[in-house]
């Protein structure tokens, strides 16, 4: 009979165990969507851009930044305020996001870029 009970304890307690460490868990995980405007992303569309998929340069006397994660390659240009037409944000963490969409072309479907987030310029 003591063995039983003592059974019966270890498997409570592991199972408050499972719960706390579950709750911690699902405490701590914040949606990486969150913040991302809904017309850039439909909850699948954006990530953390990685390194070398953004780099500014220019195109036709414009500058801007070149995103190199579709192909061929995109240019976003900027305009005075560094943020043409809402397609270029500002991110609100340190990192840099891409936003990419995928669309019909008579060659089939091609990926292109919704929207840019940019890291603030002094992160």
């Amino acid at each position: 009979m003591k063995y039983v009970n003592t059974w019966r304890i270890f498997l409570i307690w592991l199972a408050v165990g499972a719960a706390v460490v579950l709750f911690i868990a699902l405490l701590g995980t914040a949606k990486s969507h969150d913040w991302y405007d809904a017309a850039c992303c439909s909850e699948r569309d954006c990530r953390p851009a990685e390194l070398g998929e953004i780099r500014y340069g220019s195109f036709e006397g414009q500058t801007g930044w070149w995103i190199t994660a579709v192909d061929p390659p995109q240019f976003m240009p900027e305009l005075k305020n560094g943020f043409p037409n809402g397609r270029v944000r500002r991110s609100q963490d340190n990192d840099n996001h891409i936003c990419l969409g995928v669309r019909g072309t008579n060659y089939g479907r091609a990926p292109f870029v919704r929207c840019l987030y940019r890291k603030p310029a002094d992160g």
